[in-house]
């Protein structure tokens, strides 16, 4: 076992190549940008995307693909999401964004489609660039694959919390009725202080061979004393990137899943 941390580069050293919303206001592009980045930063522990009021548009691709980033947020790294700032992006950035955000979810087929619709290639094979010339060509396709894992969104991370909460219930040997817990059920229990000796007990999870779990469920940072954890033959094949915000997260051991290197998703 060992422990990893994860830095992406060129998000914020790179100089822009194009001048960036030269049609929308200063204080606007500020409030969206601001806006945007609390809702990522609540994001990184809860399992409910932040959604734009109803009947809101923004037609710049760019200030887009800022707002939209909190529905992936927990499971891409926190600097290249917080950091991403729309008037100062570049191609490069796009690129890789896209990379993270393919990987992330490449169990989902439709991602997978819309992946390769542009790429041609699995996200594991590192630099092939986005086709397009522009940074608003390579947003939209980044804001396609959000916009394609969007609606499935809630129930993915309900699926893949009671995954994690049954195999918990069952190694800690807690009361068998909690594996019947519905996902809402499981938030309500985790957060009830009555609740909190079991909550804190937890200090090590184990998902070697769990091909069904495809993603850690943010309330996994809910766990403050958890020390260690497996992803040998999971379903999760991406870095788990929601652990960052995890109150142990610079001491976390993580086993990380084989795949994760030479990437062979299945795709369900």
């Amino acid at each position: 076992m060992f422990i990893r941390t994860t830095q992406l580069k060129g998000f914020t050293t790179e100089r822009p190549s194009e001048k960036l919303c030269t049609s929308f206001p200063e204080e606007q592009v500020k409030e969206i940008f601001e806006k945007a980045t609390a809702d990522i930063s609540m994001q990184r522990v809860s399992s409910f995307p932040a959604v734009m009021p109803e009947g809101f548009y923004i037609d710049n691709p760019l200030l887009l693909l800022k707002e939209q980033l909190s529905v992936v947020a927990p499971m891409l790294p926190a600097n290249a999401i917080v950091q991403f700032d729309p008037t100062r992006a570049t191609l490069s950035t796009l690129n890789l964004l896209f990379d993270q955000i393919g990987k992330a979810f490449y169990f989902d087929r439709e991602v997978v489609e819309i992946y390769t619709k542009y790429k041609n290639h699995p996200p594991h094979e590192i630099g092939v660039p986005l086709p397009g010339e522009t940074l608003q060509a390579r947003a939209e396709a980044c804001n396609e694959l959000i916009q394609a894992i969007f609606p499935r969104m809630p129930a993915i991370y309900d699926t893949n919390l009671k995954i994690f909460w049954k195999k918990l219930v069952v190694k800690e040997n807690w009361n068998p009725d909690l594996l019947y817990l519905t996902a809402e059920e499981i938030r309500t229990f985790i957060q009830d202080p009555q609740n909190r000796h079991l909550i804190e007990s937890v200090t090590f999870i184990n998902f070697i061979g769990m091909e069904s779990i495809k993603i850690l469920p943010p309330e996994i940072n809910m766990f403050p004393n958890l020390r260690s954890i497996s992803l040998l033959d999971s379903g999760i094949v991406d870095h788990p990137y929601v652990l960052e915000a995890h109150p142990q997260a610079k001491n976390l051991i993580i086993e990380e899943n084989e795949r994760n290197l030479l990437f062979s998703p299945s795709i369900s």
